[in-house]
């Protein structure tokens, strides 16, 4: 299990697990998203999400709190 907790920089390391397809390896990926502290936060959160989406990733949580 991970959980990122990172005020912002997980947008970065989310996308690079899911490029490389290391989130594969990996039982549970837990995040609290820091989308507030962006001026295009939602932006950002939807793409991930539409990306997690397509990809069919069942491991990573993005609600943690």
């Amino acid at each position: 299990m991970i959980k990122l907790d990172i005020e912002g920089a997980e947008f970065d390391i989310l996308n690079d697990l899911i490029d490389q397809k290391l989130y594969k390896k990996i039982e549970y990926i837990m995040v609290e998203t820091h989308e507030r502290f962006f001026n295009d936060g939602i932006q950002k959160i939807n793409l991930l999400k539409e990306k997690i989406r397509k990809n069919n990733i069942t491991n990573i949580f993005l609600d943690w709190i």
